[in-house]
C-alpha cells in the first residue's frame, strides 16, 4: 500500500537524457505529462544530462538545466581493458565520467527530497546518487521483457544478445539499489522485480489526456478508415505494420474492397515508406503535425503488436476520441480493459482480419466499442490520477 503524500511541498529533482519535447514519443509524453503535474504542487528541477535545453523548453512549467550536447569534456564511451564493472556499464551506454559529475553537481546544489529518474539506459547515471538521495527510478518498461520478446520473434541477432545481457546487468548493478521502482504495466514491473529483487516496485501506467484527445461528433469518419499510429523508429510499430500488411490486409480487402489504412508516426525512412505503399489502398504519411485528425478520419484503429512491452499510448489516444480498437493480446496487456467491450482482442492473422471487417461492417457496434474506450479513458487513465500515484511514491521514498 503506497502511503499518504506528505503535508509539505517536496523538492524534487527529476533526471532524464533527454527534454521531454517534443512529445511525439511515449517517453516524452510521460516525462512531460508528470513533470508539469508534479510542479504544480511541488518544486521540480529537471537535469537533462544528453542534451541542450532548447528554447521552447521555457515553456515548461518547471525549470529545466541541461549538460549541453557537447558535455564537459566527454571522454567517449570507450571501455578501457580492466575497466571495473560500473565503468563498463557506462561505457556501453554512453555515459561519460563528465556528465555523472555534472549530474552529481546539479544535484547537490538543489539538495532535493528525492530524485526521480525516467528511462532505462538512465540508470547507468544513477549509482552516484543512489544512497545519498531516495531515488525513485521509472524506466517507463522493461528493457529486458523487450529484449527477450524480440528474440523469441525470430529476430535473433548478436546485437540483440548483447544488448539483453548489458540490460540485465544494469539491473542488477544499479537499479536494484534504488529506493523504488516503477514502470507502465504490471507485466514489466514483475519482470523487473524478479530480476532485481526490489521489494518497493509499483506500476504507474501511461495516461492520455481526454481533453486534448477528444470526439468530435460533428466528423463523421471515413468509410472503410483504419488508422495505425506509431514511431516507426521503434522497431516493434515497424514489426506490426509489416505482420498486418503481409497476412491481414488482402483478406480484408477481398471482404471489404474499400477499405484503406493510413499509417502515421515519426522516423518513417523512405524505404519503409516505399514498402508500405506497394499495397493497395495504404497511404504511408509518416510524421504529422497533429495525428488528431487522421485518427478522427478513421472508424477502426489497430494495434497488431507482436513484440514490445509496456502499454500502447495509440490505444489510449484512439480511446480518447471513441475509436474502436482492434489489438493483439500483446498489445492489450498491462490495460485495465475487457475484450468485446473496450476493445476487440484478436490472436493470428485471419481473427485480426476479422476482427476488423466485423467492426468496419457493423457501425453499432463500432459505436459502442468506441464510446465504451472513452469512458475507460477518462475514468482510468486521466494523467491526473497517474500523477496522484506517482505523488505518493515518491512521498514514500522520502519517509523511509
Amino acid at each position: 500500500m503506497q502511503s499518504a503524500p506528505i503535508s509539505r511541498k517536496l523538492r524534487i529533482a527529476i533526471v532524464a537524457r533527454r527534454v521531454p519535447l517534443p512529445m511525439y514519443t511515449g517517453i516524452n509524453l510521460v516525462i512531460h505529462h508528470l513533470a508539469a503535474r508534479l510542479s504544480a504542487d511541488n518544486e521540480v528541477l529537471m537535469l537533462v544530462t544528453d542534451d541542450d535545453a532548447p528554447r521552447d523548453a521555457r515553456s515548461l512549467p518547471f525549470s529545466v538545466r541541461a549538460c549541453g550536447k557537447s558535455g564537459y569534456g566527454d571522454e567517449g564511451a570507450a571501455v578501457a581493458p580492466g575497466a571495473t564493472y560500473s565503468s563498463r556499464l557506462s561505457g556501453y551506454y554512453g555515459v561519460p565520467d563528465s556528465r555523472k559529475s555534472w549530474l552529481e553537481r546539479e544535484v547537490v546544489d538543489f539538495n532535493p527530497d528525492v530524485v526521480l529518474g525516467f528511462g532505462y539506459d538512465l540508470a547507468a547515471y544513477l549509482g552516484g546518487l543512489i544512497g545519498r538521495w531516495p531515488v525513485v527510478f521509472d524506466p517507463i518498461d522493461s528493457e529486458v521483457l523487450y529484449l527477450w520478446r524480440r528474440l523469441r520473434s525470430g529476430r535473433l541477432q548478436l546485437a540483440t544478445v548483447k544488448h539483453l545481457v548489458m540490460s540485465v546487468a544494469l539491473a542488477r548493478g544499479v537499479i536494484s539499489r534504488c529506493d523504488s521502482l516503477v514502470t507502465v504495466s504490471d507485466e514489466d514491473t514483475g519482470n523487473l522485480r524478479f530480476i532485481t529483487g526490489l521489494q518497493k516496485t509499483y506500476t504507474v501506467p501511461n495516461g492520455v489526456d481526454c481533453d486534448f484527445f477528444r470526439p468530435d461528433p460533428a466528423r463523421a469518419p471515413v468509410a472503410g478508415r483504419i488508422i495505425f499510429t506509431g514511431s516507426m523508429g521503434w522497431p516493434p510499430n515497424a514489426q506490426a505494420v509489416e505482420w498486418f500488411l503481409e497476412l491481414c490486409w488482402n483478406r480484408i480487402l477481398q471482404v471489404r474492397p474499400d477499405a484503406s489504412l493510413v499509417i502515421v508516426g515519426k522516423g518513417m525512412n523512405d524505404a519503409q515508406r516505399a514498402a508500405f505503399a506497394r499495397h493497395r489502398n495504404v497511404q504511408a504519411l509518416g510524421f504529422v503535425d497533429d495525428i488528431r485528425e487522421h485518427v478522427l478520419a478513421a472508424e477502426v484503429a489497430i494495434a497488431p503488436m507482436i513484440s514490445g512491452s509496456g502499454i500502447k499510448n495509440k490505444v489510449l489516444e484512439s480511446w480518447a476520441m471513441a475509436r474502436a480498437v482492434v489489438a493483439t493480446a500483446l498489445a492489450a496487456r498491462g490495460l485495465q480493459a475487457t475484450p468485446g467491450e473496450h476493445l476487440l482482442v484478436a490472436e493470428g492473422h485471419v481473427e485480426f482480419a476479422n476482427s476488423v471487417i466485423l467492426l468496419l461492417d457493423n457501425p453499432s457496434l463500432r459505436d459502442r466499442i468506441g464510446s465504451a474506450g472513452r469512458e475507460l479513458a477518462s475514468a482510468d487513465y486521466s494523467w491526473a490520477s497517474m500523477t496522484d500515484r506517482m505523488t505518493r511514491i515518491l512521498a514514500g521514498a522520502v519517509r523511509s
